[in-house]
């Protein structure tokens, strides 16, 4: 039997009374996954924006991080650029989990749909993401040889 069956003949899937228990029960767990991330979204912002302000102010004052190439400020901003990238897959989690929260009761196959495709473009930005990160990883990676490979010469 193939992956997908392209057949011509219409095929009905059906939820039962298992896979909608098993949709609940990832639909519970996503809504508290999804309910921390948002709380840690905040701290990440938080975070991001003490180290810019106050570590900014503390860095001025002292000489003892004069040796680094960067201040608390610029990590602070990248803290805040991961809490943006943080934010769209946990908001798709938790509107998953509770599109499937509302729909399976009540057999509501368009908002089970809709569900779904949230489940989707969470898994499908989390894979972009990684492959992008991979590709960063590779790239620094071969910097890095090159750098080492010239620096020896």
């Amino acid at each position: 039997m193939a992956l997908f069956d392209h057949s011509d003949e219409p095929q009905n899937l059906q939820v039962d009374e298992v896979g909608k228990a098993y949709l609940l029960e990832t639909a519970r767990w996503g809504a508290f996954l999804g309910i921390l991330g948002f709380i840690g979204v905040g701290f990440l912002v938080l975070a991001g924006l003490f180290m810019m302000i106050v570590g900014g102010t503390v860095g001025s004052m002292s000489n003892a991080y004069s040796g680094l190439p960067f201040g608390f400020g610029f990590i602070g901003f990248f803290y805040i650029i991961g809490a943006a990238l943080y934010f769209y897959p946990t908001l798709m989690m938790y509107n998953f989990s509770i599109g499937i929260k509302r729909s399976l009761p009540v057999n509501d196959q368009q908002q089970f749909n809709e569900a779904l495709s949230k489940l989707r473009n969470k898994v499908k930005f989390n894979g972009i993401l990684t492959i992008v990160i991979i590709s960063v990883y590779i790239i620094i990676i071969i910097f890095a040889i090159v750098a080492a490979i010239v620096s020896n010469v």
